[in-house]
């Protein structure tokens, strides 16, 4: 999760593990003697987050790859670790499988001597913003020849330069 850009504390779902096999009564006894009140109700709120996470993973508002991606990057990174590490629904697997080995290899597909060609280099300001939006277009599918690539980075292309003067 780490090297895609999501930085969860894993500390309440370690304690969600380390504590699986006690009893109701020794969990709640155990959280009442935290002096930080704050991490026991990170602990509590984590099933939850979860199945609210999940609920929002699989419904239509993540139904593309691209809208998938952008609310696993930005939601709640603790909800994101316990969902992948717990949930045991084909469809949420499915999606994490595809996060971590299928979408990432979009990036792989950005072409960047046809930016280069086109004048799209890392020295304009928005090349960020291009290279994602790019990426995205490849990760949905939506571009899958260089006449369609072109026309996509046609509106991003700087002027060509002024000739020389002689």
């Amino acid at each position: 999760l780490m090297m895609l850009g999501v930085n969860p504390d894993p500390s309440a779902a370690h304690m969600e593990l380390l504590t699986a096999k006690m009893t109701p009564k020794d969990i709640s006894g155990l959280k009442k003697q935290f002096p930080r009140q704050g991490f026991v109700e990170q602990w509590n709120e984590l099933e939850k987050s979860a199945r609210d996470f999940s609920k929002e993973l699989l419904g239509k508002g993540a139904a593309t790859p691209s809208a998938a991606w952008k609310l696993l990057v930005s939601y709640t990174p603790e909800a994101v670790l316990w969902l992948a590490f717990s949930s045991k629904a084909a469809p949420v697997k499915e999606k994490f499988n595809n996060f971590f080995n299928v979408w990432p290899e979009a990036r792989q597909k950005i072409p960047t001597t046809l930016m280069a060609e086109m004048r799209i280099t890392p020295d304009l300001p928005d090349f960020g913003k291009v290279a994602e939006a790019l990426f995205f277009q490849f990760m949905d599918g939506k571009l899958t020849t260089e006449e369609e690539i072109r026309k996509f980075l046609e509106p991003y292309s700087p002027p060509a330069p002024p000739p020389p003067v002689v």
